[in-house]
């Protein structure tokens, strides 16, 4: 299922607002940024603390991706949380948690970063 809920978030904002010709580069890279952080998600829960930031439509001028966004029509990640939410609900609790760090696995710095939020 986090295939599922990290192509939701990839082919509905991200890879449309990198194809989008208008879009400022200072934004494109914003968004191959967290691309790349959406991509190394392993547990839909540990996303959906991600996405919780997302969960209010910022004021105009407070969020300068979003309002550009939203110029070019585009949908952000404030548009698609509600939808992530619904279609995800049964798996929002599925979190790492300390246990699933084995004294001497190896793990990347995504793995400790997405757990420390």
């Amino acid at each position: 299922m986090i295939e599922i809920a990290r192509d939701l978030i990839v082919t509905e904002v991200d890879d449309v607002a990198l194809r989008h010709p208008n879009l400022p580069q200072n934004i494109k890279n914003k968004v191959r940024s967290t691309k790349q952080l959406i991509e190394h998600f392993k547990k839909i829960g540990d996303l959906y603390e991600y996405m919780k930031r997302f969960r209010s439509i910022p004021e105009h001028g407070h969020d300068e991706t979003y309002d550009s966004f939203k110029e070019l029509g585009l949908k952000a990640y404030e548009d698609i949380y509600p939808i992530f939410e619904e279609k995800f609900k049964y798996y929002l609790n599925d979190i790492t948690t300390l246990d699933e760090f084995v004294i001497g696995g190896t793990y990347t710095s995504w793995d400790i970063s997405i757990f420390s939020k």
